[in-house]
């Protein structure tokens, strides 16, 4: 049942669309930080929680224990306090639940949901009004509190999917989505749509804290540029096949762009670029930048590029945080699968494999194992070796005090 094999080389590096981004690629959904305190939304396992900038992580979910978390968002004034999107992981494509809110760290979540319909995904506050955020989803769903989600309004004028919210210090929101892009400087009252990108899905928007005519767009993996709020716009990134934004430091000339090569940053706004990982990360997707380190999630783990704001020009790398935890491949499977793993140090590694309802199926590692990426099989069979049922399942590596879950998907 166990085979256990080290690797020096890369994770394997897979094909996606966006659709598929948080169903089978990896565990992780999203990220934020606020100085040392993470947070990390999942796919069954509802939210988990470093406070002390990843050397350690619990799980911050009580009230959305075992739910699907498609985007959460620290307040810009309170580290303890954040808002998600709830989804049910009842079935592949899931169920939108609610809107929770936590004022104490992820240790209580409760509904914040009074005014929603629909289903919804991105979720941002107005960094100037911790009391105003705003939600978006599917088939133009579009709405705002400005009582910190006691209460929502909806928002009229988006008529499509929107993907990605953007709001800047000014106030002002950006919404992308299967229609475009689009920007509002009153709150959502009224909206322009912005021309200069080519039509096609707007996938994320991310800005400058410094510099409100500064903006990114990722159309479809095609990264575009303004320097002038959205007035004129720079293809860029297109040398090295585009991606996903992950961040930039406080020279605006400088951001990372992580893709299913790995992670790329430029120091000259994207004329020319620099390798900075292709072997840990598995196609990086989301960032989240504080005390001048970028945090970023991915099918490989979750990871850290440090002092990124402080020495511009000089090479970074990137730190996996722990453990590295790949999705396992083939996924469906049927009869077998393989799990590749990294640790950065000496531990005692254990992996199970849980059922749907949490019950042990057998326990495949438990063993110290050093520095290293190792790859372990599964043949679909439980603790006795009997062949179990098709159905989903997941399996949870534990090094030391970190760990990690990932769903997989047998099929007969």
């Amino acid at each position: 049942m166990k085979k256990i094999t080290s690797f020096l080389f890369a994770f394997l590096f897979t094909g996606f669309t966006y659709s598929q981004t948080v169903q089978t690629l990896s565990m992780f959904t999203d990220i934020d930080a606020y100085n040392n305190s993470i947070y990390v939304s999942t796919l069954g396992l509802g939210v988990i929680k470093s406070t002390n900038a990843g050397d350690n992580w619990y799980t911050a979910s009580l009230g959305i224990e075992g739910k699907d978390i498609r985007s959460l968002a620290i307040s810009p004034s309170d580290p303890n306090e954040l808002v998600a999107t709830v989804w049910n992981n009842c079935c592949p494509v899931g169920g939108f639940l609610a809107v929770f809110k936590s004022t104490n760290g992820g240790n209580n979540w409760i509904q914040a949901n009074s005014g929603l319909s629909g289903s919804l995904g991105p979720i941002a506050y107005d960094p100037s009004n911790a009391n105003v955020i705003y939600v978006a989803g599917y088939f133009g769903a579009f709405y705002k509190t400005t009582n910190g989600g006691t209460t929502w309004a909806s928002i009229s004028g988006i008529g499509w999917d929107v993907n990605s919210l953007y709001v800047q210090s000014d106030g002002s929101v950006w919404a992308g989505g299967q229609g475009g892009l689009r920007k509002s400087t009153n709150g959502g009252l009224n909206w322009q749509t912005i021309s200069g990108i080519p039509s096609g899905n707007i996938i994320e928007i991310m800005g400058s804290s410094t510099d409100l005519n500064f903006i990114l767009v990722n159309k479809e993996n095609d990264i575009f540029k303004s320097t002038n709020a959205g007035t004129n716009w720079t293809q860029v990134g297109q040398n090295i096949g585009s991606g996903n934004i992950l961040g930039f430091g406080s020279n605006l000339n400088t951001f990372f762009i992580g893709n299913k090569k790995g992670v790329y940053k430029t120091s000259d706004g994207g004329n020319s670029w620099s390798v900075v990982d292709t072997n840990s990360v598995l196609l990086a997707h989301q960032g989240s930048a504080s005390n001048n380190n970028l945090y970023i999630v991915s099918g490989g783990g979750i990871f850290s590029i440090n002092n990124v704001t402080t020495n511009i020009g000089e090479p970074e790398s990137i730190i996996p945080i722990k453990l590295s935890l790949s999705q396992n491949y083939p996924n469906p499977f049927n009869p077998s699968t393989s799990i590749e793993f990294k640790i950065n140090s000496p531990s005692n590694v254990k992996i199970n494999i849980y059922d749907i309802n949490g019950q042990l199926i057998c326990n495949l590692v438990n063993e110290e194992l050093s520095t290293g990426v190792y790859t372990t099989n599964w043949d679909g069979t439980d603790s006795h070796g009997n062949k179990i049922s098709s159905g989903t399942y997941f399996y949870r590596v534990e090094a030391g005090n970190s760990f990690d879950v990932k769903k997989m998907i047998l099929l007969k």
